[in-house]
Protein backbone atom coordinates (compact mmCIF):
# COMPACT_ATOMS: atom_id res chain seq x y z
CA UNK A 1 0.00 0.00 0.00
CA UNK A 2 1.04 3.49 -1.01
CA UNK A 3 1.90 5.74 1.47
CA UNK A 4 0.94 8.92 1.67
CA UNK A 5 2.90 11.98 0.21
CA UNK A 6 5.23 14.09 2.69
CA UNK A 7 3.18 17.60 2.39
CA UNK A 8 -0.19 15.28 3.46
CA UNK A 9 1.47 13.64 6.03
CA UNK A 10 2.89 17.06 7.59
CA UNK A 11 -0.69 18.53 7.00
CA UNK A 12 -2.90 15.42 8.65
CA UNK A 13 -0.67 16.63 11.98
CA UNK A 14 -2.82 19.92 11.86
CA UNK A 15 -5.69 18.49 11.36
CA UNK A 16 -7.65 18.21 14.62
CA UNK A 17 -6.55 22.05 14.96
CA UNK A 18 -7.82 23.43 12.18
CA UNK A 19 -10.88 21.74 12.45
CA UNK A 20 -11.27 23.08 16.38
CA UNK A 21 -10.27 26.77 15.40
CA UNK A 22 -13.16 26.49 12.16
CA UNK A 23 -15.81 25.59 15.40
CA UNK A 24 -14.72 28.23 17.33
CA UNK A 25 -14.98 30.36 14.49
CA UNK A 26 -18.29 29.59 13.71
CA UNK A 27 -20.03 29.47 17.38
CA UNK A 28 -18.25 33.49 16.88
CA UNK A 29 -20.57 34.08 14.01
CA UNK A 30 -23.53 32.38 15.24
CA UNK A 31 -23.81 33.84 18.64
CA UNK A 32 -21.80 36.50 19.33
CA UNK A 33 -22.34 38.66 16.26
CA UNK A 34 -26.37 38.82 16.32
CA UNK A 35 -25.89 39.96 20.14
CA UNK A 36 -23.98 42.93 19.12
CA UNK A 37 -26.30 43.77 16.35
CA UNK A 38 -29.39 43.81 18.49
CA UNK A 39 -27.49 45.87 20.70
CA UNK A 40 -26.63 43.76 23.40
CA UNK A 41 -24.03 44.31 25.56
CA UNK A 42 -21.41 41.64 25.16
CA UNK A 43 -18.66 43.18 27.40
CA UNK A 44 -17.88 42.60 31.34
CA UNK A 45 -20.21 44.85 33.31
CA UNK A 46 -17.32 47.84 35.12
CA UNK A 47 -15.57 46.62 38.27
CA UNK A 48 -16.77 48.68 41.15
CA UNK A 49 -13.35 49.01 42.76
CA UNK A 50 -11.34 49.99 39.35
CA UNK A 51 -9.73 52.68 39.42
CA UNK A 52 -11.41 55.83 37.10
CA UNK A 53 -9.92 59.19 35.95
CA UNK A 54 -12.33 61.95 38.31
CA UNK A 55 -13.27 65.62 37.42
CA UNK A 56 -13.86 68.28 39.28
CA UNK A 57 -15.80 71.45 39.13
CA UNK A 58 -13.37 73.92 38.03
CA UNK A 59 -12.74 76.53 40.63
CA UNK A 60 -15.26 79.12 41.15
CA UNK A 61 -18.09 77.13 39.96
CA UNK A 62 -21.21 77.71 42.47
CA UNK A 63 -22.47 75.17 44.31
CA UNK A 64 -25.87 74.37 43.70
CA UNK A 65 -27.03 72.26 46.54
CA UNK A 66 -26.15 69.04 48.29
CA UNK A 67 -28.37 66.23 48.21
CA UNK A 68 -28.62 63.44 51.19
CA UNK A 69 -30.72 60.21 51.23
CA UNK A 70 -30.87 56.69 51.62
CA UNK A 71 -32.54 53.90 49.53
CA UNK A 72 -34.56 51.84 51.93
CA UNK A 73 -37.47 49.99 50.02
CA UNK A 74 -40.28 52.48 50.29
CA UNK A 75 -39.24 54.21 47.11
CA UNK A 76 -40.70 53.83 43.32
CA UNK A 77 -38.92 51.13 41.10
CA UNK A 78 -38.37 50.41 37.51
CA UNK A 79 -38.61 46.63 36.49
CA UNK A 80 -35.93 46.11 33.89
CA UNK A 81 -32.38 45.83 32.99
CA UNK A 82 -30.16 47.98 34.65
CA UNK A 83 -27.09 50.75 32.81
CA UNK A 84 -24.18 49.56 31.72
CA UNK A 85 -21.29 50.27 34.04
CA UNK A 86 -18.61 51.48 31.24
CA UNK A 87 -15.67 52.71 33.49
CA UNK A 88 -15.68 56.02 31.74
CA UNK A 89 -16.63 58.91 34.32
CA UNK A 90 -19.29 61.11 32.26
CA UNK A 91 -19.87 58.28 29.53
CA UNK A 92 -23.45 59.48 27.37
CA UNK A 93 -23.99 55.88 26.12
CA UNK A 94 -27.02 54.17 26.99
CA UNK A 95 -26.58 50.52 27.27
CA UNK A 96 -28.80 47.70 29.41
CA UNK A 97 -26.81 45.36 31.04
CA UNK A 98 -28.25 43.08 34.05
CA UNK A 99 -30.98 40.74 34.95
CA UNK A 100 -34.26 42.27 34.91
CA UNK A 101 -35.83 42.90 38.07
CA UNK A 102 -37.38 46.04 40.41
CA UNK A 103 -34.51 48.22 41.15
CA UNK A 104 -35.65 51.54 44.08
CA UNK A 105 -34.84 54.78 42.81
CA UNK A 106 -34.70 58.89 44.17
CA UNK A 107 -35.23 61.31 41.55
CA UNK A 108 -33.79 65.02 42.31
CA UNK A 109 -35.37 67.67 39.36
CA UNK A 110 -32.86 70.54 38.51
CA UNK A 111 -33.41 73.08 35.71
CA UNK A 112 -30.74 75.09 33.94
CA UNK A 113 -31.76 79.18 33.38
CA UNK A 114 -29.20 79.87 31.22
CA UNK A 115 -29.65 80.03 27.74
CA UNK A 116 -26.84 78.22 26.92
CA UNK A 117 -25.68 74.94 27.57
CA UNK A 118 -24.41 74.64 30.54
CA UNK A 119 -21.71 71.82 32.37
CA UNK A 120 -22.91 69.71 35.27
CA UNK A 121 -20.37 68.89 38.01
CA UNK A 122 -21.45 65.75 40.30
CA UNK A 123 -19.74 64.67 43.69
CA UNK A 124 -21.24 61.89 44.45
CA UNK A 125 -20.28 59.91 48.11
CA UNK A 126 -21.50 56.45 48.71
CA UNK A 127 -21.86 54.75 52.57
CA UNK A 128 -23.10 51.80 50.84
CA UNK A 129 -19.71 50.96 49.05
CA UNK A 130 -21.24 50.26 45.40
CA UNK A 131 -24.55 49.18 45.69
CA UNK A 132 -25.65 52.30 44.18
CA UNK A 133 -25.57 53.70 40.51
CA UNK A 134 -26.62 57.19 39.37
CA UNK A 135 -27.89 58.80 36.12
CA UNK A 136 -28.55 62.04 34.63
CA UNK A 137 -31.54 62.54 32.12
CA UNK A 138 -33.97 64.97 30.87
CA UNK A 139 -36.22 66.57 31.13
CA UNK A 140 -37.32 63.44 33.52
CA UNK A 141 -36.72 60.05 34.32
CA UNK A 142 -38.83 57.48 32.51
CA UNK A 143 -39.34 54.17 34.92
CA UNK A 144 -40.73 52.53 31.61
CA UNK A 145 -37.73 53.25 29.42
CA UNK A 146 -35.02 54.34 31.46
CA UNK A 147 -32.61 54.98 28.07
CA UNK A 148 -34.94 57.45 27.43
CA UNK A 149 -33.40 61.21 27.69
CA UNK A 150 -30.43 59.76 28.94
CA UNK A 151 -27.78 62.29 29.40
CA UNK A 152 -25.04 60.86 30.88
CA UNK A 153 -23.61 58.14 34.09
CA UNK A 154 -20.59 58.11 36.44
CA UNK A 155 -19.45 55.13 34.37
CA UNK A 156 -19.27 53.09 38.04
CA UNK A 157 -20.51 52.67 41.02
CA UNK A 158 -19.40 53.64 44.66
CA UNK A 159 -17.81 57.22 45.29
CA UNK A 160 -17.17 59.67 42.38
CA UNK A 161 -16.56 62.78 40.73
CA UNK A 162 -18.19 63.24 37.03
CA UNK A 163 -19.31 65.71 34.61
CA UNK A 164 -22.08 66.23 32.06
CA UNK A 165 -23.89 68.65 29.92
CA UNK A 166 -27.34 69.97 30.07
CA UNK A 167 -28.96 72.18 27.08
CA UNK A 168 -29.97 75.64 28.10
CA UNK A 169 -33.48 76.63 29.67
CA UNK A 170 -34.12 72.82 29.98
CA UNK A 171 -35.10 70.69 32.77
CA UNK A 172 -33.01 67.40 34.19
CA UNK A 173 -33.13 64.84 36.73
CA UNK A 174 -30.23 62.85 38.60
CA UNK A 175 -31.27 59.85 39.44
CA UNK A 176 -29.49 56.85 42.26
CA UNK A 177 -30.99 53.87 42.32
CA UNK A 178 -29.88 50.71 43.53
CA UNK A 179 -27.43 48.57 41.87
CA UNK A 180 -29.56 45.11 41.80
CA UNK A 181 -33.35 44.28 42.47
CA UNK A 182 -34.12 44.73 45.44
CA UNK A 183 -31.11 46.34 47.04
CA UNK A 184 -30.86 48.88 49.03
CA UNK A 185 -28.17 51.77 50.89
CA UNK A 186 -28.27 52.99 54.20
CA UNK A 187 -26.92 56.62 53.38
CA UNK A 188 -25.05 58.49 50.16
CA UNK A 189 -24.41 61.95 49.00
CA UNK A 190 -23.93 64.04 46.36
CA UNK A 191 -22.87 68.11 45.60
CA UNK A 192 -23.53 69.67 42.19
CA UNK A 193 -21.79 72.09 40.85
CA UNK A 194 -22.74 74.14 37.69
CA UNK A 195 -23.53 78.00 36.37
CA UNK A 196 -27.13 78.61 36.15
CA UNK A 197 -28.28 74.97 37.80
CA UNK A 198 -31.30 75.74 39.84
CA UNK A 199 -32.87 73.15 42.48
CA UNK A 200 -36.17 72.61 41.64
CA UNK A 201 -36.68 69.78 44.22
CA UNK A 202 -36.53 66.39 45.16
CA UNK A 203 -39.03 64.31 43.08
CA UNK A 204 -39.41 61.56 46.42
CA UNK A 205 -40.95 63.47 49.40
CA UNK A 206 -38.67 62.64 52.15
CA UNK A 207 -35.56 63.62 50.53
CA UNK A 208 -33.71 66.29 52.13
CA UNK A 209 -32.06 68.59 49.75
CA UNK A 210 -30.18 72.05 50.49
CA UNK A 211 -31.21 75.14 49.57
CA UNK A 212 -29.97 76.03 46.05
CA UNK A 213 -27.17 78.97 45.61
CA UNK A 214 -27.17 81.47 42.97
CA UNK A 215 -25.27 84.28 41.65
CA UNK A 216 -26.84 87.64 41.48
CA UNK A 217 -29.58 88.31 38.50
CA UNK A 218 -30.55 84.31 38.89
CA UNK A 219 -32.45 83.65 41.64
CA UNK A 220 -35.71 82.08 41.06
CA UNK A 221 -35.73 79.19 38.28
CA UNK A 222 -38.64 79.44 35.19
CA UNK A 223 -39.26 75.50 35.57
CA UNK A 224 -41.61 74.01 33.55
CA UNK A 225 -44.84 73.75 35.09
CA UNK A 226 -48.76 74.48 34.41
CA UNK A 227 -49.20 75.76 31.03
CA UNK A 228 -52.16 77.96 29.82
CA UNK A 229 -51.23 80.71 32.20
CA UNK A 230 -51.42 84.25 30.04
CA UNK A 231 -48.36 86.39 30.09
CA UNK A 232 -50.46 89.43 31.45
CA UNK A 233 -51.19 86.98 34.87
CA UNK A 234 -46.88 86.29 34.54
CA UNK A 235 -46.74 89.99 34.28
CA UNK A 236 -48.58 90.83 36.87
CA UNK A 237 -47.16 88.23 39.09
CA UNK A 238 -43.43 89.43 38.07
CA UNK A 239 -44.80 93.11 39.27
CA UNK A 240 -45.55 91.98 42.42
CA UNK A 241 -42.16 90.49 43.31
CA UNK A 242 -39.48 93.79 42.66
CA UNK A 243 -36.47 91.88 43.07
CA UNK A 244 -34.61 92.45 39.58
CA UNK A 245 -33.66 88.66 39.91
CA UNK A 246 -37.06 87.81 40.01
CA UNK A 247 -37.93 90.34 37.43
CA UNK A 248 -35.62 88.61 34.90
CA UNK A 249 -36.75 85.25 35.46
CA UNK A 250 -40.17 86.20 34.36
CA UNK A 251 -39.18 88.29 31.69
CA UNK A 252 -37.57 85.03 30.42
CA UNK A 253 -40.57 82.82 30.91
CA UNK A 254 -43.12 84.94 29.09
CA UNK A 255 -40.32 84.66 26.39
CA UNK A 256 -40.86 81.45 26.18
CA UNK A 257 -45.01 81.87 26.45
CA UNK A 258 -45.84 80.78 22.94
CA UNK A 259 -43.88 77.44 23.75
CA UNK A 260 -46.76 76.51 26.67
CA UNK A 261 -43.99 74.86 28.71
CA UNK A 262 -42.45 77.08 31.07
CA UNK A 263 -44.06 79.30 34.36
CA UNK A 264 -42.33 80.97 36.47
CA UNK A 265 -41.62 79.63 40.49
CA UNK A 266 -40.92 82.99 42.43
Amino acid sequence: MNSLPPKLKLWSRFLPEVFLGLLLLGLFVIIVLPAQEAGASTARDYLPNSTATSTLPLQGTPLVTTVNDSIDGTEPTFTSQRHFRSGIPGDRRCQLFGVVGPRFYDEVVFFNSSPISQKVSVGFTSMCLANTYMVAVSPQFNPNAICQGYLAGPGLSGSINWEFTVCGNSQFSIVTYGLEPGVTCEKYSYSVFGNGIVLVGPAKVGATAGSPRSTPGTSGACVPGRAGVSAYLWWLQCRRHRQRSHQRCCIHCISRLFHITNMCRL
